[in-house]
């Protein structure tokens, strides 16, 4: 029986990423959907589905985003610049995520408790 896989908590649903193995390398996307260590991300690992003729539809070839390993993939900026991230604590006790531009610290989103 395997393990359960811990989400990721620095790629979640709705970041912009950039993939950074694999045959999709440089290509950058936005997280559609998230499930233990792997993301289905927008234009990235695209296939090829054969779909049978079901009653009077017509069989036909569907195009579908297939999920990717987190490992590959990293945050980026709106620019597509890619981005480290780190974890901080506010004054309230509340943790967020943040990547440094220079000697200047910018806030990429809060992490939520759950």
């Amino acid at each position: 029986m395997k393990a359960q896989q811990k989400p990721s908590k620095r790629i979640k649903k709705g970041d912009k990423v950039i993939v950074i193995a694999g045959n999709y390398r440089t290509m950058q996307g936005t997280v559609i959907s998230t499930d233990g260590l792997s993301a289905t991300v927008e234009g990235i690992n695209i296939r090829k589905r054969h779909v049978k003729r079901q009653g009077d539809t017509p069989g036909r070839i569907v195009q579908r985003e297939y999920p990717i390993n987190v490992s590959n993939l990293q945050p980026c900026t709106e620019e597509g610049k890619r981005v480290k991230l780190h974890v901080r604590t506010n004054e309230e006790g509340a943790r967020q995520l943040y990547y440094t531009d220079g000697d200047q610290e910018i806030l990429y989103r809060a992490i939520k408790k759950s």
